[in-house]
């Protein structure tokens, strides 16, 4: 056998929290999306918020997760709102293939909304 006999392998960086805003457009739809920081990382998400800025909105959006390249191909899940906040819960497994997208629809115009992602950070060494 030759060289160093080590395997790369995925090793636990630590815990990952990133957020993003959206301003909803006229039809009342947006989307944000999450993408890992380069090829040799992957995040594992737990959870996934998604706040209202300001005051209630009196119409809330319906929000929808898509993990994938494409919104069509993607894999979706829901929840509901309460006092101005979703959280969706469960395991996500985004690599550099994997785009997060959270989108929004039937909101409100104007209404600015944020998400965060929140997980364990993985690097391949």
């Amino acid at each position: 056998m030759t060289g160093s006999g080590a395997v790369p392998d995925w090793q636990k960086i630590g815990p990952v929290r990133r957020g993003q805003a959206v301003k909803l457009d006229a039809g009342g739809s947006g989307s944000i999306v999450f993408s890992v920081f380069s090829a040799n990382h992957k995040f594992e998400l737990d959870t996934v918020v998604v706040k209202a800025s300001g005051a209630t909105p009196t119409l809330f959006p319906q929000v929808t997760l898509y993990n994938g390249i494409n919104m069509q191909d993607a894999r979706s899940s829901g929840a509901s709102w309460l006092g101005g906040q979703v959280t969706f819960r469960g395991h996500i497994e985004m690599n550099n293939a994997d785009d997060l997208t959270v989108g929004f629809a039937q909101g409100k115009a104007g209404t600015v909304l944020t998400a965060v992602i929140e997980g364990t950070n993985y690097l391949w060494r």
